[in-house]
């Protein structure tokens, strides 16, 4: 699923079937029928944050913000949580159901 530099492999497929968001504010587990990258832009408007504003808060580039709403197929694992963790959100492995 991720190489050993901690790069999230095929975000736009696989992923989304093994990560799943833990949403820590309400102790809830949602499961992802989007790519990560609508899930943000998502969560960015509804916070009515711009791709700088939201990259800034972060502590990420605003080109990493662009690549993921994008749709960009590698991602690094960290930064993609350190954005989720603006919304008390971050990703998390999933058992594969049989």
């Amino acid at each position: 699923l991720y190489s050993a530099q901690g790069y999230v492999q095929n975000t736009e497929a696989a992923v989304y079937s093994f990560l799943k968001v833990i949403d820590e504010n309400q102790c809830t587990v949602k499961e992802l029928n989007m790519n990560i990258g609508d899930y943000i832009r998502q969560k960015r408007k509804q916070y009515r944050l711009s791709q700088v504003e939201l990259a800034e808060r972060a502590s990420v580039g605003v080109r990493f913000i662009k690549d993921m709403e994008a749709g960009k197929q590698t991602l690094q694992l960290n930064k993609v949580n350190q954005v989720l963790n603006l919304f008390g959100e971050e990703l998390a492995p999933k058992k594969i159901s049989d």
